[in-house]
């Protein structure tokens, strides 16, 4: 299981472990998966792994519910007979009778139409389906799983989401963490990363300095694991055949990095409006500090940094994703924060 080769899902870190874990004991179960993650975060890996280790003989298919215009979506997924509507001008199979006694994998469900989510959830009560325009019923025999980017409770609770679809897709959830939830197997994704693009397009594969990967490693990635493979293959072509830097990388990243701490300012100084209204009396006027010798503005941002942190997490009973909604942070620049701010 550890063997990098053998297995889709890199890393080691204890988050990665656990993923691991939970896609070895369900693979053997035929039951639904529901993958949930931010975009980018290796939610189709985690299914093509169930696949894999399921052993399932059929072949593994996949559908973007999200990518598919309404109209359509349902003849994808069902197939239709001809001239069920205008332009059918032959039988189709859909994707459920192209994944026979394999996997179909629904990703992005939190995306689907309303009425086409009473339709899915028909065919998974009944475990039969027809074409469209057809008359005879098809047997489900494919594995499903599903998954989506969407916080799909609340979208449950918004009334975008089907609850009784909901509740009959949630049978195994599985969550794929976020890149900087896992920085400490950021050195193995760039091995790999390094290696799987060097292959596709046919180039010397280069090294990477030690200062780069650190560099790598400190960048929040809120665009998860795609968007470190993009930055590699930029960092690949920048560097032509020598080893990548950290001056080059720094030059790359150097304008995300500026973005996101005009965003965090701008945050910051937006959260603190409403706290006049609780300001201490015994808070010194801003005068006075001026006029202490000892005074740092550095430090004192980041006292009042800390200060709004901690009431925001406390307003929030602890939720990072909250606390990071109410600061108008991303979750990932809010984690980083606080482990700054751990002794």
């Amino acid at each position: 299981m550890n063997n990098i080769k053998e297995n889709l899902i890199i890393g080691e870190s204890p988050l990665i472990l656990k993923l691991r874990e939970e896609i070895s004991k369900v693979s053997i179960n035929p039951t639904s998966v529901l993958i949930l993650g931010q975009t980018g975060t290796g939610k189709e890996l985690v299914a093509k792994e169930v696949h894999r280790q399921s052993g399932v003989k059929g072949e593994y298919t996949a559908i973007n519910c999200a990518a598919i215009p309404s109209q359509l979506l349902e003849s994808e997924l069902f197939g239709h007979e001809k001239g069920s509507f205008t332009g059918a001008d032959r039988t189709r199979k859909g994707r459920f009778e192209q994944a026979k006694n394999g996997t179909l994998f629904l990703d992005e469900i939190g995306d689907m139409p309303l009425d086409l989510q009473a339709k899915l959830l028909r065919v998974l009560e009944d475990k039969t389906y027809q074409r469209i325009g057809g008359q005879v019923n098809l047997e489900v025999s494919a594995r499903l799983i599903f998954a989506t980017h969407q916080d799909i409770k609340k979208q449950v609770d918004t009334g975008k989401f089907r609850a009784d679809l909901y509740y009959r897709i949630n049978v195994f959830p599985i969550h794929t963490p976020n890149l900087s939830e896992r920085s400490e197997d950021i050195p193995i994704l760039i091995d790999h990363l390094l290696s799987e693009i060097t292959n596709r397009l046919k180039v010397k594969k280069i090294g990477i300095n030690e200062d780069a990967v650190n560099l790598l490693k400190d960048y929040p990635w809120p665009g998860n694991v795609r968007e470190l493979r993009n930055y590699l293959e930029r960092l690949l072509i920048l560097s032509g055949d020598q080893d990548i830097t950290s001056e080059i990388v720094s030059e790359l990243i150097g304008n995300s990095h500026s973005i996101n701490k005009v965003e965090e300012a701008e945050a910051l100084w937006n959260a603190t409006t409403p706290l006049e209204e609780e300001k201490d009396t015994n808070d010194v006027e801003y005068s006075d500090l001026l006029a202490t010798k000892e005074f740092s503005l550095k430090n004192y941002l980041i006292e009042i940094e800390q200060k709004i942190i901690g009431m925001a997490m406390k307003k929030t009973n602890g939720s990072v994703a909250g606390a990071a909604r109410a600061l108008g942070l991303q979750r990932t620049t809010l984690i980083e924060k606080i482990k700054k701010m751990e002794p």
